[in-house]
């Protein structure tokens, strides 16, 4: 039991720390890729990519710590869940419609690949 909670409190921390790394990283990578489409759709777009990724990565790390995929799961579920929670209560003035619900999404994707691959 005590396995799956540490599982799961280091993919929340691994996703954390990923996100603080990968952001910058990510909006300097899709900069050249979204001429064009303005400030506020290139700031999106490497959001999306560096959740995803920090999200991947927090699925392998709940995965390895517990050594299966239930946390990973869980934490898949738990950011997916909170994420339209937040995204149904807010309402964005100025950016993409679509990027508040965009968000939960690429969470529970990536965390939910992130178990799989580790598992596989």
């Amino acid at each position: 039991m005590m396995r799956k909670v540490l599982a799961l409190v280091l993919g929340c921390a691994a996703v954390a720390l990923l996100s603080v790394v990968l952001d910058p990283v990510a909006a300097t990578a899709v900069k050249p890729f979204a001429q064009g489409q303005g400030p506020l759709f290139v700031v999106a777009v490497s959001n999306l990519v560096a959740l995803f990724l920090a999200s991947l990565g927090g699925g392998l790390v709940a995965t390895a710590v517990a050594h299966h995929r239930g946390p990973a799961n869980l934490l898949a579920a738990l950011a997916f869940v909170a994420g339209l929670g937040f995204a149904l209560s807010h309402k964005q003035a100025g950016g993409p419609g679509w990027y508040p619900f965009a968000l939960p999404v690429a969470g529970a994707l990536g965390t939910f690949l992130g178990g799989w691959i580790r598992e596989v």
